[in-house]
């Protein structure tokens, strides 16, 4: 079952998720096949589907993504990112042993992170002590279960037992791995920095020496602009033999293990402008001063939360970055406008709604952004539907103090113009209302114990500036608090 809805407009996971995993391999180094790997061990066995042998083929490249000779590389986990034909995220999350030479991978189209590492333990281990067909029989079990609803206990044996996560959750510390790695590894200016290069849409390229730390900082950066949900080239691990995609003109969000980096180098010295933000010496080279360009008081909220000492527990981390949020794009609401018997969005009332000239240069840009136009069209979408709002991104806007009154204001608005466009649209508009009180009032009455912090979330995602700030000398950044 998904739990994807309208909140959800612009996220690209797949919504109609059928099997729990769609193959596993393992992996050996091979410098004489034309891949560069053999396979040890493949499922489905003998499987003709020329979907999922694209999907291993694809796959096999991401399985060794560093220079085999590197000294730097270690064992552990780590997890790559694809696009099928629909444009919907396909995981391979893998488990490389130490001397590099043999990988084990399981490919999903559910971003099961703890599971997934989970099962390859367990089916390393599998390998050790039994057979081949220990291993296939345990893989026709796990696949042919039905897949598992949000929050649901999904049962394999005692010693694999797991809680499913809800992709509409807010990550949390210690749950789950990526954040905790990513708030271990990166300092808080470090972080906030990212943030700001990430919302301006850049070439973004993270790299580590460590393939676990490397894959979770990435996939933890992009989790902190919720609701907004990166659109561009998304490769949180990129293999040597396709280096040539940091050479993209669009914006991307790219991995790179260290040993990798002198090409980047000899790219970055041609005259590419790149955001490089090494995780291992916390250093961020740049020639771009995105920071600067938000609203002061934005930035100055946002580092005031981050600093405070419980900012590593539970949702306070991911928290943080969505009241920061519902600043920044909070006032999507002032372009809200009823024509022809429609909510639409007006995007020169929006830019026109802020009395600052610097207030409105930020919006003029925000609008150009491709994930914010996704999110926006996903809140009409519920409006003109009569959904409403009804998630904790809203509830937080409300909390914003020189928003509330605009609120107010503008459902007055809505609902004088909809008396012109007929019986239907108002009471849609009045169903959208409701729920939205409904959400707020219940909201302010829950428990804030940690035995109460589930919640759906709004999840959307981001896209392009076509005007960027203004750029500045190439600068280093070196975060060690």
């Amino acid at each position: 079952m998904s739990s994807l809805n309208y909140l959800d407009h612009g996220s690209r996971l797949r919504k109609d998720v059928s099997s729990i995993f769609e193959y596993c391999f393992i992996a050996e180094v091979d410098t004489s096949a034309k891949s560069g790997t053999k396979f040890q061990f493949k499922y489905p066995m003998g499987d003709d589907d020329p979907t999922i042998n694209e999907m291993i083929a694809k796959s096999q490249a991401f399985c060794f993504p560093f220079h085999l000779n590197s000294s730097e590389v270690r064992g552990g986990h780590f997890t790559f990112t694809f696009t099928d034909l629909e444009g919907n995220y396909q995981f391979g999350f893998c488990k490389v042993f130490p001397g590099a030479k043999t990988c084990y991978c399981i490919g999903s189209f559910l971003p099961w992170f703890e599971i997934f590492y989970k099962l390859l333990n367990y089916i390393s281990e599998l390998m050790t002590r039994s057979d081949e067909s220990a291993l296939v029989s345990f893989l026709d079990d796990l696949r042919a279960r039905d897949v598992p609803s949000p929050r649901e206990k999904f049962c394999l044996s005692e010693s694999l037992t797991f809680d499913v996560p809800d992709v509409n959750d807010l990550a949390s510390i210690p749950e789950h791995r990526n954040i905790s790695e990513y708030m271990a590894a990166a300092s808080k200016n470090f972080r906030v920095e990212m943030f700001a290069y990430m919302m301006n849409e850049r070439r973004i390229i993270f790299t580590s020496s460590n393939l676990s730390t490397l894959t979770a900082c990435v996939y933890s950066a992009e989790a902190l602009l919720r609701p907004l949900y990166w659109q561009h080239i998304f490769i949180p691990v990129l293999p040597p033999k396709m280096i040539d995609h940091t050479y993209a003109p669009m914006p991307y969000i790219i991995g790179v293990h260290s040993s990798i980096m002198p090409e980047v180098e000899k790219i970055m010295s041609q005259g590419e402008e790149i955001v490089v933000a090494n995780i291992d010496t916390e250093e961020i080279q740049s020639t771009y001063n995105d920071l600067e360009s938000f609203p002061s008081d934005s930035v100055t909220f946002l580092k005031s939360l981050v600093r405070k000492n419980d900012i590593s527990v539970g949702t306070n981390l991911s928290m943080a970055y969505m009241r920061m949020q519902a600043r920044l794009i909070g006032t999507y609401r002032n372009g809200l406008q009823i024509q022809e018997d429609k909510l639409i969005f007006d995007e020169d009332k929006f830019i026109d709604s802020f009395k600052s000239s610097s207030h409105r240069e930020f919006a003029k840009n925000l609008a150009q952004l491709q994930c914010f136009k996704e999110f926006v069209d996903g809140r009409v979408m519920m409006l003109n539907s009569g959904v409403g709002f009804r998630d904790r991104f809203e509830s937080e806007i409300n909390a914003v103090d020189d928003q509330l009154a605009k609120r107010n204001d503008n459902y007055k608005e809505w609902m004088n113009a909809a008396k012109k466009g007929g019986n239907v649209f108002i009471s849609q508009v009045k169903k959208a209302r409701h729920n939205m009180k409904n959400f707020s009032s219940g909201h302010k009455q829950q428990p804030t114990s940690p035995d109460h912090q589930h919640h759906h979330f709004t999840l959307t995602r981001s896209k392009t500036l076509n005007e960027e700030p203004q750029r500045v000398g190439l600068r280093f950044h070196t975060y060690n608090c």
